[in-house]
């Protein structure tokens, strides 16, 4: 068990991940955040693959960065929204629009800011319970993971959409 005190991104909420029973066996549902201005949840056919393969301009002062291109669900079909040069800001971290599969359908988050990774919490050194647990048992851990060395001890598996540390 790991865990994390996170500083929530402005205009996010959190939706857990969970394990979904499916005809083949459990698959994990990705977590996500969610715009809080999103008034109903609408669950999509797959998305075709994305089809954007970075800038095919230079950087038209430097200081932006490139919005990848992503499929939109519009008219009950996907059109490809090209990606384009938006305004940086070195205080924040841009997260690309993307996907969620869900059993029921998927869910397109779009791009958002968040902070940067140094100002979003404190992370948890992993924990192992061996043997059951009392129910009125609490845990309050003793050792956090410096994030200043974290991303040097990161795994990433693109198609999970996660990142992973630890051996």
């Amino acid at each position: 068990i790991s865990g994390i005190w996170r500083a929530v991104p402005p205009g996010r909420e959190w939706v857990p991940g969970y394990w979904a029973n499916m005809d083949t066996g459990f698959r994990w549902v990705s977590g996500y955040w969610a715009d809080t201005t999103v008034a109903e949840t609408e669950y999509l056919p797959e998305p075709p693959e994305i089809v954007d393969a970075g800038p095919n301009t230079q950087s038209p002062t430097g200081d932006e960065i490139w919005i990848p291109g992503t499929w939109v669900w519009q008219q009950n079909k996907y059109v490809w929204r090209a990606g384009y040069w938006a305004k940086g800001d070195p205080s924040w971290v841009w997260t690309n629009a993307h996907y969620v599969y869900t059993p029921r359908g998927y869910l397109h988050v779009r791009g958002y800011w968040d902070f940067l990774p140094q100002q979003r919490g404190v992370l948890f050194a992993p924990v192992y319970f061996n043997g059951p647990i009392a129910r009125n048992y609490v845990y309050s851990p003793r050792l956090v993971v410096n994030t200043g060395l974290l991303f040097d001890h990161l795994f990433l598996r693109p198609t999970y959409r996660h990142y992973y540390y630890g051996d």
